[in-house]
């Protein structure tokens, strides 16, 4: 397309532009950080070291988390799974996915009734708590007082609240 238009064609690195998007935002923020970004089709955990500099950390392993959102619902009303998988960084969501369509199997077999708000409001929970102690785990190891979020669900204000509340309590 660029070829038959005679325009410029420019790469850029998908998950670096929303690493980037944060300057946008915060205009002082300066390298070293950490940036968690989520969306519905990345999860990935970044160690930025200077202005084009990154390592990535972790990344998901198979499933992106960036497909639930849950504004209604009782966040504990189902105990679905946590992958933590090893030490390092990486996550899985796949079989917490799985859990969620047992649980509503289980439930249609049995004829009981499945409150939707209450298992996307889980799911979330599940997905929030895990992406929220990796990124606060990653800045207390690298040693970083900064974590960023980037991606579209950094729009979720469950995944925002947690962050914010484990930031306050490790001093990030």
């Amino acid at each position: 397309l660029a070829f038959t238009l005679n325009k410029p064609l420019v790469g850029v690195n998908h998950i670096e532009g929303h690493v980037s998007a944060n300057y946008i935002e915060h205009k002082d923020l300066k390298p070293p950080f950490i940036t968690l970004i989520v969306s519905g089709g990345h999860t990935h955990l970044v160690e930025v070291k200077d202005y084009g500099e990154y390592e990535i950390l972790g990344r998901t392993r198979d499933d992106a988390s960036g497909e639930a959102l849950a504004k209604e619902g009782n966040k504990n009303a189902i105990d679905f799974p946590r992958a933590y998988l090893d030490e390092g960084y990486d996550f899985s969501f796949s079989g917490l996915k799985s859990a969620v369509l047992n649980y509503l199997n289980a439930k249609k077999m049995k004829n009981e009734e499945i409150v939707v708000e209450d298992v996307c409001a889980s799911f979330q929970e599940a997905v929030v708590e895990v992406l929220s102690q990796k990124a606060i785990k990653a800045a207390k190891e690298k040693g970083y007082n900064t974590i960023t979020l980037a991606g579209g669900v950094a729009c979720n204000s469950a995944l925002r609240d947690k962050l914010t509340e484990l930031g306050k309590e490790n001093n990030i």
